[in-house]
């Protein structure tokens, strides 16, 4: 990885195909079908001096046409409210534990879609939108996993949706490459 952006190169090793075909596979089955894309985000704070070192990457998966300015801006939300609560010191390990996508002000809704990974070095927030919320962050949670990040297995027991993304990435991982 070069020292200007670690963030962008993480990115740039996540099939981005493969991305947008599981969102939009899982999405037919969530009878979500108008899903064909979104965008990934990748924030890393440095866990030895978090205040001097970060690096932020973001691009947009498969077709998303009008949706990219709003996805985008929650995709990067999700990292911010995550970060924020774990600097809180909550013990949050992923966006949907603070979300509230019932809020009566459209604007003021969260929504889950981001998963912090722990290495030795970084606390590294992966993000999604796109999808519906738990689409989201059971891909981000794959893709953590198939980067040989540390998961958080306590996690899997909150989104049933992981095993039929494991498969589907894995699937469409071997069918874009």
């Amino acid at each position: 990885m070069n020292a200007t952006n670690r963030a962008q190169d993480a990115l740039d090793l996540i099939n981005h195909r493969a991305v947008a075909l599981t969102a939009a596979d899982l999405s037919i089955e969530q009878e979500k079908p108008d899903v064909r894309g979104g965008v990934l985000a990748i924030a890393m704070f440095s866990r030895k001096s978090p205040d001097e070192e970060a690096y932020f990457a973001s691009r947009s998966v498969g077709f998303i046409g009008n949706k990219c300015g709003g996805c985008a801006k929650n995709a990067t939300e999700k990292i911010y409210r995550l970060r924020k609560r774990r600097m809180e010191k909550h013990p949050d390990i992923a966006s949907s534990q603070s979300a509230n996508p019932e809020d009566l002000d459209e604007r003021l809704r969260t929504y889950g879609g981001c998963i912090v990974f722990e290495t030795e070095e970084y606390e590294i927030y992966i993000s999604f939108s796109g999808a519906p919320a738990k689409v989201d962050e059971a891909i981000v949670f794959v893709i953590g996993e198939n980067y040989g990040l540390s998961v958080p297995h306590s996690y899997i027991l909150q989104n049933d949706l992981i095993p039929r993304t494991r498969k589907l990435y894995a699937d469409n991982r071997r069918a874009t490459t």
